[in-house]
């Protein structure tokens, strides 16, 4: 019989236990009620850029090697930080097993880790090891590391030393349980209590901001302010989140926020036939994401432009690539500002190549990809997923040259089974059919057929309206002025934030929060501070469903220390 130091952490990095449901608790507000309930405070795994960012922010390691092959986290729910279990499945736990003990020979070979963490004391002084445990701790599990857990920490130093006789060898195997722990990979300080909404404490209010713009563990500043209490003071707090935000972390979380909200990832792998499309490379769909990325940072962080400016911006940056596609003149290899005011058939965010060419299929558009993008990313519209036998279009229509996108998408609509569906989805991107595959606009398809782009937008909640449109340019203007658009764009902030996803009970605290935002100008920033000042982001409910007890390590003898000796 062998255990190992995995034995021990993994029943440790596993000590997560589900409570049963509870009763819900509502917290009334001067004007509506707001809820919150136990599904607000589920347990959630880092995700793999949080779990990244914090060791390279917090211990300052390049562990990219490292994660890189992670197995995916589900982002079904739109954000992969909104994604929640107790379970851990057996591929994770050995990503996880294996990134500690690599992350942790890698901070022992690190100069500068050895520097700040190791070389200023002996580490067979009782003092220096608890020392080393609580500022390792501290920026690992966003909290202070409390006496209990100091010892159970030591008390795996000691056990592996005794066994090894090697300080290096036990040093490596205890950060290696400490990048095992709960702790360290899952969110939220739970507290196994009787049920009941409550404040953040300092500690975890300044994990939220962090997580929320940075993407990553607080720095040494907002640790210290937590530390005092204080962040909770209004002037206080209102200028540590302006320091962060206008921190180069905050763009980085900015990008990765747009990168999931508009599934840019996807534009990594698109391909498109070079016959067809002569002008495709990879190039350009390197310039095509740039773009987009330019394009939200200069109205949002540099401009500080209100939401709907998005919709009808007439201004842009394309490299050379790009600009052949737009028809632009470029006679250099560096961006150029683009005035889409030169170029009729452009019209904000909807009209960006890059968006465009993400939402079509091979070589051809795809009306229903670009209608459902819409509804779901800028309307929060949740069309469920086709029956099982949908998608069977009659063969003699396929077979005709002649068929348009528009008449082939007619004849599934003829199904009831489908119509529901299709008739909020097809008319929003049939908008868009002047745009081909790779976002080069039209006014004709292959078979000569004239493209015609007009129809209605149906919004949720309210399907006995119909609001008409000629083409994506009127269609972009009934988004800018709606207010669903605006709601929308606070839900998928506020489930950024607060790492849930808002759902219809909760729609007083979104339109609160957007009251407030539109109030404040309708800009970015605004949107930031009201929902960092928000109900939903400054509570929790403990003892809710998937909270974390936290038991003690156990106290078991080591006879082996190879780590192969558990597979």
């Amino acid at each position: 019989m062998t255990i190992s130091i995995l034995i021990l952490t993994i029943n440790f990095m596993f000590g997560c236990k589900s409570s049963s449901l509870i009763n819900k608790r509502i917290l009334v507000t001067t004007d509506c009620e707001v809820e919150l309930d136990p599904h607000q405070n589920k347990i959630q795994l880092l995700s793999h850029k949080e779990y990244q960012n914090t060791i390279e922010d917090g211990l300052g390691l390049s562990i990219s090697s490292v994660t890189k092959d992670f197995s995916p986290i589900d982002r079904s729910r739109g954000f992969s930080n909104s994604y929640y279990d107790v379970h851990i499945s057996k591929i994770r736990a050995k990503n996880y097993i294996d990134a500690a003990f690599k992350i942790s020979q890698i901070a022992l070979a690190d100069n500068e880790f050895r520097k700040k963490y190791i070389s200023q004391c002996t580490l067979a002084e009782t003092e220096c090891l608890s020392t080393l445990i609580s500022e390792i701790g501290l920026r690992l599990f966003r909290r202070p590391v409390e006496d209990i857990e100091i010892a159970s920490f030591k008390s795996i130093f000691e056990e592996i030393k005794k066994y090894s006789g090697n300080l290096e060898t036990a040093l490596n195997g205890m950060l290696a349980a400490m990048l095992m722990d709960h702790r360290f990979l899952y969110h939220n300080r739970m507290i196994q209590k009787e049920s009941s909404p409550r404040e953040l404490d300092n500690y975890e209010l300044a994990e939220r901001i962090s997580y929320y713009l940075w993407n990553s563990s607080p720095d040494e500043e907002l640790y210290s302010i937590a530390k005092t209490g204080t962040l909770r003071e209004k002037k206080i707090l209102e200028k540590q989140v302006n320091r962060m935000i206008h921190d180069q972390k905050a763009k980085r979380t900015f990008r990765h926020y747009l990168t999931e909200w508009l599934e840019l990832d996807n534009l990594d792998s698109v391909q498109r036939s070079n016959k067809k499309f002569p002008e495709f490379n990879g190039q350009l769909l390197s310039e095509m994401k740039e773009e987009i990325y330019h394009f939200f940072e200069m109205h949002f962080l540099e401009n500080n432009a209100p939401m709907e400016a998005i919709f009808d911006s007439e201004t842009s940056m394309v490299g050379p690539n790009l600009a052949r596609v737009y028809g632009v003149q470029h006679n250099g290899n560096d961006r150029i500002s683009f005035d889409i005011k030169e170029s009729p058939q452009r019209s904000g965010v909807l009209t960006l190549a890059g968006i465009l060419t993400n939402l079509s299929s091979g070589d051809t558009t795809s009306p229903v990809r670009r209608g459902l993008f819409i509804n779901n990313k800028f309307l929060c519209e949740e069309v469920p997923p086709p029956p099982a036998d949908a998608g069977a279009f009659k063969i003699e229509v396929d077979q005709r040259e002649d068929i348009t996108p528009r008449e082939r998408l007619g004849v599934h609509r003829d199904s009831a089974q489908c119509y529901d569906c299709h008739k909020v989805i097809d008319p929003v991107g049939l908008a868009f059919e002047n745009f081909d595959a790779i976002g080069k606009f039209r006014t004709q398809y292959e078979n000569g057929r004239d493209i015609d782009p007009a129809g209605f937008i149906m919004f949720p909640n309210d399907a006995t309206v119909k609001r008409s449109f000629d083409n994506f340019k009127t269609l972009s203007e009934i988004l800018k002025s709606s207010k669903q658009t605006k709601r929308c764009f606070v839900q998928k902030s506020m489930q950024y934030a607060t790492k849930y996803r808002p759902e219809f009970k909760h729609l007083c605290e979104v339109d609160k929060i957007r009251h407030v935002f539109e109030k404040n100008g309708g800009t970015y920033m605004s949107l930031i501070s009201s929902i960092i000042h928000s109900l939903s982001f400054n509570s929790v409910v403990d003892g809710g469903i998937g909270s974390v007890s936290a038991p003690n390590l156990p106290h078991v003898p080591l006879p082996s220390l190879d780590k192969k000796s558990i597979n």
